[in-house]
């Protein structure tokens, strides 16, 4: 998002819109989605508020694995297919003892 759309009213809108889906969602967090935003853990806060557990909204029939630790990376099984999510964004932002952990994380 630009400057502008960092704000919890425009994350609260766009889950908004989300929740109104027929269909279950289930979204990664892109670099855009926060790491745009002067406070990125304010933002980053935004995102796991407002999109971190939408799929809560709905009922489905399939079970939905969470990352321990990393609440956004989740996966699923569906029809004999597996579905993975995993939120690794650009490189540079991040020290690399923060990427270490994630990928520590990761095991």
């Amino acid at each position: 998002p630009s400057v502008h759309n960092c704000s919890e009213h425009i994350f609260s809108n766009v889950s908004r819109v989300f929740r109104k889906s027929a269909y279950p969602l289930l979204i990664v967090p892109g670099d855009n989605d926060w790491l745009d935003c002067p406070n990125h853990t304010e933002a980053w806060s935004l995102w796991e508020n407002n999109f971190g557990s939408l799929d809560h909204n709905w009922n489905m029939s399939f079970p939905v694995i969470r990352q321990t630790g990393r609440n956004e990376n989740f996966a699923f099984s569906l029809d004999g297919v597996l579905f993975v999510g995993v939120n690794m964004n650009r490189d540079y932002i991040f020290k690399k003892k923060a990427r270490k952990k994630r990928i520590e994380d990761a095991r």
